[in-house]
């Protein structure tokens, strides 16, 4: 059996537009998220979380895996973590686990590097891409590398300092559709998103908490200008699969 405990990924930062490309800030949760996974003969079994949907999206992942490698196997994930949980951070966690739990049993052994391509190539095979595919990247690098971080896809990671954590106060189910922007609106739009998750990324580097104030204030105003989302004082919308959550951001 492969035991993955690592702190919670978080997502914190970053404006999901369809068919565009910005950085997105992780931050870890005090909170350790335990799961425990093991290869079985066959089937696919979700303990520990009742959670809508998830059984369907982890046992698509174990058929696509099925097909990467050749043969045919069953996985039993055992959860055990305080919610609310961001249905990312779940996605990328046991996506994460299936994988290690594969090298572990069946013995095969992947890099770094390795095991985010592989599960990047399992996003997508599942029907996960654009900016749901890099914040689940995102998130598994940050539970990889057990750090904060900012990540864009396609020009790498940049791993924030130590100490610098989130809590998860509420998630809720929200349906993403197209903005109806012109499109030199929805251009000024990205790039004044991107740049905002960058100052994130550098107040928290920096410890400039009035700065990032102001800061996550702008992206909250964003995310009501994009897709209707009012923000709620004193936490900071995030993205979700599915959904958005509020999250507080707190110095250990």
């Amino acid at each position: 059996m492969t035991v993955l405990e690592h702190p919670l990924p978080l997502p914190f930062s970053g404006l999901p537009l369809p068919g565009r490309n910005n950085p997105i800030v992780v931050l870890p949760s005090p909170r350790k998220a335990s799961v425990k996974a093991e290869i079985t003969s066959m089937g696919c079994i979700i303990e520990g979380l009742e959670v809508p949907g998830l059984s369907s999206i982890l046992c698509t992942y174990k058929s696509r895996l099925e097909e990467a490698l050749g043969e045919r196997i069953g996985i039993r994930l055992e959860v055990s973590m305080q919610e609310p949980v961001p249905r990312a951070s779940l996605i990328a966690l046991l996506t994460l686990a299936m994988l290690e739990a594969v090298e572990r049993e069946a013995g095969y052994s992947f890099t770094l590097r390795e095991k985010l391509e592989y599960t990047s190539i399992l996003d997508a095979a599942t029907g996960y891409k654009g900016w749901k595919a890099s914040l689940l990247q995102a998130l598994r690098r940050a539970s990889l590398e057990s750090a904060p971080l900012v990540h864009r896809s396609g020009e790498g990671t940049v791993v924030l300092p130590e100490g610098i954590i989130a809590e998860a106060v509420e998630c809720m189910d929200f349906e993403y559709t197209e903005p109806r922007l012109d499109k030199h609106v929805a251009d000024a739009l990205t790039r004044l998103a991107g740049l905002v998750t960058l100052r994130i990324a550098d107040d928290l580097r920096r410890g400039a908490w009035e700065s990032l104030r102001e800061h996550w204030r702008v992206e909250d105003g964003l995310w009501y200008s994009a897709w209707g989302v009012k923000p709620r004082h004193g936490y900071k919308t995030a993205a979700d699969l599915g959904g958005v959550c509020l999250v507080e951001p707190k110095v250990q």
